[in-house]
C-alpha cells in the first residue's frame, strides 16, 4: 500500500444565477429574498426591484446590493439591482460603472478568467439602455480586467421586438405603421 494520497481532483465551481421580474411588488422580493438558497446561487439579477421611499431596495444580511452607476444620480425609478452572495470574496469581483440608470455590471475574476455579468433593464419605450451599453463596450478606457479570457453575460428584461430573436410570424411587428 502506498502511503502518498490520490492526486487531488480539482472540480471547477460553477457559478449560478438567479434572475427575476419583482414587478415592484415588496411581498415578491421578501418571498424571493427567504426562499433563494444561499449555497446555491451566487448572484440574483433582478428586474424592477421593489424601491422604497428613500430610493433603496430590500435585501437580507447575506447579499451585497449592487444598484445602477446613476442609481442616485437619476430621478428615473431603478429598475435593475444585482444581489452578489456575501460567500463570494469580495477579492474576486467588482461593480463596473457603466454610465446608465437601468445596467447593473459586475466583473469576476479568477482562474477562469475574466466574465463581465451585466443586468439590463431595457423598458421598451427607446433604446437608450442598449445605446449607453453599446457606448461603454466600445469605450475602451472601461476595459479593466486582470485576466483573460474574457467572457460576457448578458441578462436582462428587454421588453422590446426585435427581429433578431422574434418569430417570423410577428414580421408585422416592425412595419413602418407599427414601429
Amino acid at each position: 500500500m502506498s502511503d502518498t494520497a490520490p492526486p487531488e481532483i480539482h472540480t471547477p465551481r460553477k457559478l449560478t444565477i438567479w434572475q427575476q421580474n419583482l414587478g415592484k411588488s415588496l411581498d415578491t422580493q421578501s418571498d424571493l429574498l427567504h426562499s433563494l438558497k444561499l449555497k446555491h446561487y451566487d448572484i440574483a439579477a433582478l428586474k424592477e426591484p421593489y424601491i422604497d421611499f428613500r430610493g433603496r431596495s430590500r435585501a437580507t444580511l447575506h447579499w451585497h446590493v449592487l444598484y445602477p452607476t446613476l442609481h442616485s444620480h437619476s430621478e428615473r425609478i431603478t429598475q435593475a439591482v444585482t444581489l452578489v452572495n456575501t460567500q463570494l470574496p469580495t477579492d474576486t469581483w467588482t461593480q463596473i460603472q457603466i454610465n446608465s440608470s437601468d445596467i447593473v455590471g459586475l466583473q469576476l475574476h479568477g482562474d477562469f478568467g475574466t466574465i463581465w455579468l451585466i443586468n439590463i433593464y431595457n423598458d421598451g419605450d427607446h433604446n437608450k439602455v442598449l445605446q449607453a451599453l453599446s457606448k461603454h463596450m466600445h469605450d475602451p478606457t472601461a476595459r479593466s480586467y486582470p485576466a483573460r479570457p474574457l467572457h460576457y453575460i448578458w441578462m436582462g428584461d428587454f421588453n422590446h421586438q426585435s427581429l433578431l430573436w422574434d418569430e417570423e410570424r410577428n414580421e408585422h411587428l416592425f412595419t413602418p405603421h407599427a414601429l
